[in-house]
């Protein structure tokens, strides 16, 4: 009796966890179309496509192998989505920038770069520069926060050092304390 041919078709993702899929691996006939597709993880984006070994053109995460007449090994290459962490002085002036991966989770500097005015004092982080005040503090030195989806920019809040003096006089106006 006649049997048709079969070949072996795999999907899998790099690293492992990068993706998912609804696709089985198993035998096609030869001839046949096989068409898989694949959502990518939280944070990650595909990086290529390669079919025993060849890079392969895909469509939204979408690849079809047309008229299959051999095995397929099809692994899809994932990558973490990057964005620009950059932290400012608090006139606007950025010092520091790094790329960290969408959701990772980073660390607010303790200190901030240059000099510190005279009569200011360094206290947090904001999203806008020139920030004078508590209230514009979104994150705090040595505080942790999760990346988000876009690029960010914090900037050093300064806030004016307030000395408050006491001073305490006797009935007689003589000075008691200071």
């Amino acid at each position: 009796k006649w049997k048709p041919n079969t070949f072996a078709v795999t999907l899998s993702f790099s690293p492992s966890g990068s993706a998912t899929t609804k696709f089985a691996n198993g035998s096609f006939d030869y001839g046949t179309d096989v068409t898989m597709r694949w959502t990518p993880a939280s944070g990650y984006q595909t990086l290529n496509v390669k079919d025993n070994t060849d890079v392969v053109t895909v469509s939204e995460n979408s690849y079809t192998i047309n008229d299959i007449k051999t095995a397929h090994n099809v692994v899809v290459n994932m990558v973490q989505i990057k964005h620009k962490l950059s932290f400012g002085q608090n006139d606007g002036v950025v010092y520091q920038t790094e790329d960290v991966a969408e959701y990772a989770r980073f660390q607010f500097p303790t200190t901030v770069s240059g000099t510190i005015p005279a009569g200011q004092s360094f206290v947090g982080w904001s999203t806008a520069p020139n920030q004078n005040s508590l209230s514009a503090v979104v994150g705090v030195p040595g505080g942790y926060e999760t990346m988000k989806t876009q690029d960010l920019t914090y900037y050093a809040v300064l806030v004016p050092i307030v000395y408050h003096v006491s001073i305490a006089a006797a009935v007689d106006g003589t000075l008691v304390s200071f």
